[in-house]
């Protein structure tokens, strides 16, 4: 099937605002994007069609009826990861969810949306990457959605590490993905679905613009956040050294406490370190393809076979 760039169309409702925009753009100059266009943000975005935030918060709203039957909407604790203005989180709102909080690369995007009253509890300006973000908990959120966020330019997909850190055992992740981009991140999602870490409950195509000439649709995604695979050791392994390191470095931030993973295979223990929030984690493992797997984990700092 003949792929479609539409990017005569982006120009006319968007102008040349992603032009210097590439897949190794940093993390600033996406924010100095979002920053820019936070004001005529919503404005454009309407009139281009933007449509794909309803549909993809509805996707949550029946996996997690299923996934938490007996829970209140209010319980339920969920993270909009890329909120910027704050429309995702309306779509959130008005299927009565309350306990929703706002991660965004943009100050000024995050601003828009305290203007408009969206009713988030936390605003946390950060990018969304690998790294651990110091703001949330391991396992806090019930649930995360990502509306147009998980793009090639803007957020890689090495962050699927971070995304299912923030998220309980058992709750669940959604995301949106463009048709031409989900070759990009399906390498990741698969190697998660593999090694156990989540499971994917549904993938449906969802409407993305209503003007005719932009991409009518997109994939919505909703995956369950699993144990840790192959077993249950190494969530437990992980726990008992994150409680001692506590007690012998009660002062030490975990970033900067080193730790070598000895026999780290394919990273399922790493990964654990890494949603307790270690990132400085080098990897010993006798089978060069075992590290090679652990290595599109992204959580080690060096492999040593």
């Amino acid at each position: 099937m003949a792929t479609t760039t539409y990017e005569a169309s982006y120009k006319k409702y968007f102008g040349n605002r992603f032009e210097n925009i590439s897949k190794n753009s940093s993390d600033e100059e996406i924010r100095h994007l979002y920053d820019k266009w936070a004001a005529d943000y919503d404005k454009e975005n309407a009139k281009a069609g933007s449509c794909y935030r309803k549909p993809l918060a509805e996707c949550l709203d029946a996996a997690l009826k299923e996934a938490f039957p007996n829970t209140l909407k209010d319980q339920l604790k969920i993270l909009d990861a890329g909120a910027g203005t704050g429309m995702t989180g309306i779509e959130l709102h008005k299927l009565g969810y309350t306990d929703i909080h706002a991660l965004d690369i943009s100050q000024e995007m995050l601003n828009i949306a305290k203007e408009k009253g969206v009713p988030y509890k936390r605003f946390v300006c950060t990018p969304l990457t690998e790294q651990s973000i110091e703001e949330f908990e391991t396992g806090e959120f019930d649930a995360l959605i990502s509306a147009g966020v998980l793009v090639k330019a803007h957020v890689r997909p090495a962050a699927f590490v971070e995304i299912i850190r923030m998220v309980k055992t058992g709750g669940l992740v959604c995301f949106s993905l463009r048709y031409n981009e989900v070759d990009d991140y399906k390498p990741k999602m698969t190697e998660l679905e593999k090694a156990g870490i989540w499971e994917k409950l549904s993938s449906k195509k969802i409407s993305y613009f209503e003007s005719k000439d932009l991409p009518s649709d997109a994939f919505g995604f909703v995956y369950k956040e699993n144990a840790a695979a192959g077993g249950c050791f190494n969530k437990p392994v992980a726990e008992c050294l994150d409680s001692t390191v506590h007690q012998v470095f009660p002062n030490a931030p975990k970033d900067q406490l080193k730790i070598l993973d000895a026999g780290a295979g394919t990273g399922l223990t790493g990964f654990e370190l890494h949603k307790l929030g270690y990132t400085n984690i080098d990897a010993l493992d006798i089978s060069q393809e075992m590290l090679n797997v652990a290595k599109e984990k992204g959580v080690y700092r060096r492999y040593v076979c």
